[in-house]
């Protein structure tokens, strides 16, 4: 445990899949897939596949965990799920006009595979880290992330936008960063792939009876009827849902703010979401070195109550390019140190021979709160005509976000999960 080359090696898969979530979900793959589906149905096409993968992955998360914690193979099947992504995001270079449906085939898989592999990268932390040093590696593992994601969509834009000067069309140069992506991804997980390895528990060499996918439900059933074991990392995936939930939702409408409301131009909203990539690698290693200081806790509460003002704010203030600079610089500031600190406190809360599993549900919560955010701000605005009122009433999350986590008790939970891995033999929390 705390080996620096397993950190090491953990840490490169964020800025390995953080390529795919940049160039190919958050700028290139919609505006192309959209732009070669006939008859203006490419928005409908790509809310199909947007929805279809949400689903799935939604489903699968918990039962894969399960799985994966009955037969002690997370390895492998991290290992099944980062293929499957990167090799059909590499794929994506053969979506010409005319093949719009196999881009969006493409989209649905390469997006399970990728929500699939961070479960078992996830449930990886509480074996590579002691839980005073996993504020500061799950922090570290977040900003190679944003770093990795960044570098590349900065290399394919310059691509996309100059690739013609240098005889290189549009399309062709579309595809190759799609190309890219699953490249990065697939090239940047050899580390991990030979360095991180399952540790054999309580449950190691387990056999499971009938087929996986029952297995998988069993232990899904087993993990919510032993709820009241673990009451605190219940209480804060609750809490979790709510206030990820308004993190996703301001970054999700962001450029809606900026092409509505404040009548930005496209060169302007890659401009701050390449800023704020670049920005959110400092934040989030400087944010683990804050929580390690004054607890996970503290800062998570902290964080939100930023959140809050930055909502303020963008209601009340923000009117002119500058600001929306401003602003996303300010988001940038506690965007990656809310998401990798919550996950580092998680990790404490979960026993490790359940960490997929349990994972598996942050991950499907993780889905569920992109759900209610966008849906509070479509009826707000129905109702004001206001992307700013929509905006601001996301507000309401991070209140009770707040709330909840003041019934989570930390230290109540880490003896929870002390208590139970000493029963069955694991070891000390920190191995």
């Amino acid at each position: 445990m705390n080996d620096p080359k397993k950190i090491r090696a953990w840490s490169l898969y964020d800025w390995a899949n953080s390529a795919y979530s940049t160039t190919v979900v958050g700028t290139v793959l919609q505006s192309y897939l959209v732009a070669i589906t006939p008859e203006r149905q490419g928005p409908a096409l790509w809310g199909a596949c947007i929805t279809i993968s949400a689903i799935l992955s939604f489903v699968l998360a918990p039962i894969l965990g399960g799985i994966a914690d009955a037969t002690n193979i997370k390895k492998k099947m991290w290992t099944i799920f980062m293929l499957l992504g990167s090799i059909t995001t590499v794929l994506m270079f053969f979506i010409t006009p005319g093949l719009h449906i196999l881009g969006a085939v493409l989209a649905v898989i390469s997006s399970i595979g990728f929500s699939s592999s961070f479960v078992f990268y996830n449930a990886f932390l509480p074996e590579i880290a002691s839980n005073d040093k996993r504020d500061r590696v799950s922090s570290l593992g977040f900003a190679m992330g944003y770093l990795g994601g960044g570098v590349l969509l900065a290399l394919n834009l310059a691509l996309i936008l100059g690739g013609e000067s240098f005889g290189i069309p549009t399309g062709l140069a579309t595809r190759i960063s799609l190309a890219s992506a699953g490249l990065w991804w697939l090239g940047f997980s050899i580390p991990m792939l030979r360095r991180i390895h399952d540790i054999p528990n309580a449950k190691s060499g387990t056999k499971i009876s009938g087929n996986v996918i029952t297995a998988g439900f069993k232990q899904l059933a087993n993990t919510l009827g032993h709820a009241r074991q673990f009451p605190q990392a219940f209480k804060f995936l609750i809490a979790f849902i709510l206030f990820n939930d308004g993190v996703q939702s301001v970054i999700g409408l962001a450029a809606t703010f900026g092409t509505d409301e404040l009548k930005l131009g496209q060169t302007t909203i890659i401009g701050v979401f390449l800023m704020v990539q670049f920005l959110a690698f400092a934040a989030a290693w400087v944010f683990g070195r804050i929580a390690e200081k004054i607890g996970a806790m503290r800062a998570i509460k902290g964080s939100l109550v930023i959140w809050t003002v930055i909502v303020t704010m963008a209601f009340l203030f923000v009117r002119e390019a500058w600001h929306f600079w401003a602003l996303g610089a300010a988001v940038a500031m506690v965007l990656g140190g809310t998401q990798a600190i919550s996950r580092s406190l998680f990790s404490q809360l979960v026993p490790r021979d359940k960490s997929a599993e349990f994972f598996g549900l942050y991950e499907t919560s993780d889905k569920a709160s992109s759900i209610f955010g966008p849906l509070i701000f479509t009826i707000v605005f129905g109702f004001t005509q206001s992307v700013r009122g929509g905006i601001l009433a996301l507000i309401i999350f991070f209140l009770i976000g707040l709330v909840i986590l003041g019934f989570v008790r930390v230290k109540d939970g880490i003896r929870d999960v002390a208590e139970y891995e000493a029963k069955i033999g694991l070891g000390t929390a920190d191995g």
